[in-house]
């Protein structure tokens, strides 16, 4: 029986309490497009990371290949001086040894014999005969490591040739590889620097739209702000308040309740209608006033067929200005309600006495 009790009057509390909306934070078109931009850099930027590992990869293994080949061909380019240098100096041996064999065709055998003739004695004959010996097979050795160094020469060239040669389609396809890659890369980095400069523009505009906006705030006309602001509308309580929320400023109060659409909104302060202006993607219809002493407040949401002042009208505190809508970027009727000083918005709550 208690907990049936008890049950009634939760029901009963619920019933009886208003359903209060709690609107979303208007994004102006320009925030939301900023908003939209760095998603996308951030997107970007990941793409860019993940590239990052295979667009260094194929730029290592290109240089690898090509440091290869441009080893073997600078070894073929020493090897072939060394075989002009060896062939130069064959040529030179073979002169020589010509030389020999012609003096041997025309004497025959007698230069060499007069020469084993002049020996003194059996002793400086056999050493002749040895030095003549010796003298043709030193000839005809130095001839034949001459031509062996070089056909080693030309055997070590074809070899490294041949690896050239079978590196060479190895090198293309490596080239062809990091090309696409880079081309790739280049792409996605040239479209974050695009993002990167839309962002700044788009950031540059949002900050001219807020010295518009601020400037008009500033206009002080012939009143002197007590400082002190009356609740701008007709019941209604504060279901998102003034400060950092997802990630982003809320520079003003919601307030809304059961019942609030078409409520009037009052001047909070009396005043200077110093702005009325329309943001279809944010704040809807909005009004500002001018109170002076550098104070100013901002009305947004409600529709153009319900605004009853005109721009440059002195309204006082407690007129009624328009009514409470829901126009613009907005999930339920509300009211949202700022207050700028100096041109700076703070924090209405602190100003507002109901």
């Amino acid at each position: 029986m208690r907990k049936y009790f008890i049950t009634l009057t939760l029901t009963a509390a619920l019933v009886a309490t208003p359903m209060v909306t709690k609107p979303v934070y208007a994004l102006t078109k320009e925030e939301q497009k900023l908003k939209d931009i760095q998603k996308q850099e951030k997107e970007k930027k990941s793409e860019l990371e993940k590239l990052q590992p295979n667009f260094t990869k194929s730029k290592a293994e290109l240089m690898e290949i090509d440091k290869k080949v441009r080893e073997r061909q600078e070894s073929i380019d020493r090897m072939n001086v060394g075989i002009v240098q060896k062939e130069e100096e064959l040529k030179k041996k073979k002169e020589v040894m010509n030389g020999k064999l012609v003096d041997i065709y025309t004497n025959g055998s007698v230069g060499y014999l007069r020469y084993l003739m002049d020996a003194k004695d059996f002793q400086d004959f056999f050493n002749k005969l040895d030095y003549v010996r010796l003298n043709v097979l030193t000839d005809n050795y130095a001839v034949k490591e001459v031509l062996k160094t070089k056909q080693t020469l030309e055997s070590d060239r074809a070899v490294q040739q041949k690896e050239i040669d079978e590196m060479k389609p190895l090198l293309t396809d490596a080239q062809n590889k990091h090309k696409a890659m880079e081309a790739e890369y280049n792409k996605v980095k040239a479209d974050l620097e695009k993002l990167e400069d839309q962002e700044e523009a788009t950031e540059e505009s949002i900050r001219k739209s807020k010295e518009d906006l601020l400037a008009a705030g500033n206009h002080r006309g012939d009143y002197k702000a007590s400082g002190q602001f009356m609740w701008p509308t007709s019941g209604g309580s504060i279901s998102s308040p003034y400060g950092y929320r997802n990630g982003r400023m809320h520079e003003g109060i919601d307030i809304a309740g059961s019942g609030i659409l078409g409520k009037p909104i009052y001047a909070s302060d009396s005043g200077v209608i110093s702005l009325i202006k329309s943001d279809p993607n944010g704040y809807g219809m909005y009004i500002i006033i001018s109170h002076g002493n550098g104070f100013s407040s901002l009305y947004a949401h409600m529709y153009s067929s319900t605004i009853r002042v005109k721009t440059g009208q002195k309204v006082s505190k407690g007129q009624v200005i328009a009514s409470v809508g829901n126009n613009g970027r907005s999930s339920g009727p509300h009211l949202h309600f700022e207050i700028m000083k100096n041109g700076t918005n703070v924090n209405p709550a602190h100003y507002v006495r109901r």
